[in-house]
């Protein structure tokens, strides 16, 4: 990033914080001078890491290397990507290998092959992709492609890890068991975000439909896990409700992978179950002030992330906008059939509005039928995930016992891939942009934060008495 760039993000952070003190609305300035600042700092911080990677003098050449597998396996239709933490030197390298044989977290290998180095590459609308960056935040700069594999050992690494990652491919296989295997891809990316396993006609109609999202953890499932853990512990002391609420978050972190939303996520559960826990008041935008910045502290590369970058801005949509745009949805009904209908169409409008300039700059693509898709599918989500565990668990024990669950699921799951189906295959979609500046995304920003504030002014009986009476 050049230095007039951030030298742009230090004036934007400057002129909100002074623009607070001439409106009413001062927190939404304060809030957005703190982004720009916060977005200053953390590239200014991207500019003093010095990355040396060991293994430079033999990049294009054959080599051995020894070193252990140190994240969940990524298995795809036609391959799996491990990721090896090299023993002399230490560093990371994506490999990629066949289906067969399987290999898991903690087994000890030896691999010889052409190492190379990340590249960036063109999306299909012309967007550049930093594929380098996006496995530098893992730690990840080297990759070599289907290299001669000799398994050494099994079962190193931390134990925990190794458990929680064996429940959790033990869990996704026996499901398979039950459901057919689009239907378990999906039900397996919406507990667990393992999207990779979707085939790539079906995770387009995802894309085109808008909900990509439920199966990539962006926050909304570790949100349904964090609720349902609350209300069954609410029975138990304060200290055993945090300690509880607490690990069993942490741990269905840790079995996820780690993803950055689902870390993200699993942070702002945790401060809001100890807030709920001791009694405090939680306030969803600084607790989302502090996930982040939580994160970027840790990894400044997780800004290369795009699916944690929309995380946040969907977060911050969904908890800013949402009661600001509430009222203008006063003719949908509060409450049919134990869903909050005007709350669901609020939420879904807001987290897409403010999702929309960055998939413009990022990606180039708007899904126009995401509003409708994430209507007829969110409700059904909560069930879903409910009925796919004892699907999942049951089928632990025996397939049979899991079967009245997964007749269920399978109606559910098959409902969720008509609607992106048929939604995807609308003509008119989505839309496209060729080219999409950054300075026209901050625009576009700016313009719907001051609209939302302006929008902040309109009180709610005037809208009751003048549009909807």
């Amino acid at each position: 990033m050049n230095f007039a760039l951030l030298f742009l993000f230090l004036l934007l952070g400057f002129g909100f914080f002074v623009l607070s003190f001439f409106f009413k609305e001062r927190k939404i300035f304060l809030y957005t001078a703190l982004l720009f600042l916060f977005i200053f700092a953390i590239f200014w911080r991207l500019q003093f890491i010095k990355d040396a990677p060991p293994l430079e003098d033999f990049v294009g050449q054959k080599i051995t290397l020894k070193g252990l597998v140190k994240d969940i396996p990524d298995r795809r239709i036609n391959n799996t990507l491990l990721t090896l933490e090299t023993i002399d030197p230490k560093t990371r390298v994506l490999l990629s290998t066949e289906v067969f044989p399987e290999y898991h977290y903690g087994d000890l290998l030896t691999v010889t092959g052409i190492l190379k180095k990340p590249e960036n590459f063109e999306t299909e609308l012309g967007r550049i992709f930093d594929y380098k960056n996006y496995l530098a935040k893992r730690g990840i700069h080297y990759r070599v492609g289907y290299p001669v594999i000799e398994l050494k050992d099994r079962g190193r690494g931390f134990f925990l890890k190794r458990w929680l990652f064996s429940f959790r491919e033990t869990f996704e296989k026996k499901i398979g068991r039950v459901l057919p295997f689009e239907d378990q891809a999906l039900l397996s990316g919406v507990l667990l975000g393992a999207q990779s396993a979707l085939p790539e006609a079906t995770k387009d109609d995802f894309i085109r439909s808008g909900l990509i999202h439920i199966v990539a953890l962006s926050g909304y499932n570790i949100t349904i896990v964090a609720e349902m853990i609350m209300r069954i512990v609410a029975f138990l002391s304060l200290r055993a409700r945090l300690l509880v609420g607490g690990g069993v978050i942490i741990l269905f972190v840790i079995m996820t992978g780690g993803q950055a939303t689902a870390v993200r996520a699993g942070i702002m559960a945790g401060i809001a179950l100890l807030a709920r826990t001791l009694g405090r008041p939680y306030e969803a935008l600084r607790g989302l002030f502090l996930a982040g910045l939580a994160m970027f502290f840790i990894n400044p590369l997780v800004i290369y992330d795009p699916s944690f970058i929309l995380s946040m801005l969907a977060t911050f949509g969904l908890i800013y906008l949402t009661p600001k745009i509430k009222p203008w949805f006063l003719w949908i009904a509060e409450k049919k059939f134990s869903i909050e209908w005007r709350e669901l169409v609020a939420a879904t409008f807001a987290t897409q509005i403010f999702v929309f300039p960055y998939l413009l700059y990022k990606i180039g693509l708007i899904s126009l039928v995401a509003p409708l898709a994430n209507i007829l599918v969110l409700p059904v989500i909560p069930v879903l995930m409910l009925f796919g565990f004892f699907t999942g668990l049951f089928s632990l024990a025996w397939h049979v016992f899991a079967l009245p669950f997964g007749f269920i699921s399978f109606w559910l799951l098959e409902f969720i891939l008509g609607v992106a189906k048929a939604l995807a295959g609308l003509p008119f979609a989505v839309v496209t942009a060729a080219v999409w500046p950054l300075w026209l995304t901050l625009l576009l920003y700016g313009l719907i934060l001051f609209l939302a504030s302006w929008q902040g002014k309109i009180r709610m009986k005037y809208l009751e008495k003048t549009l909807w009476k």
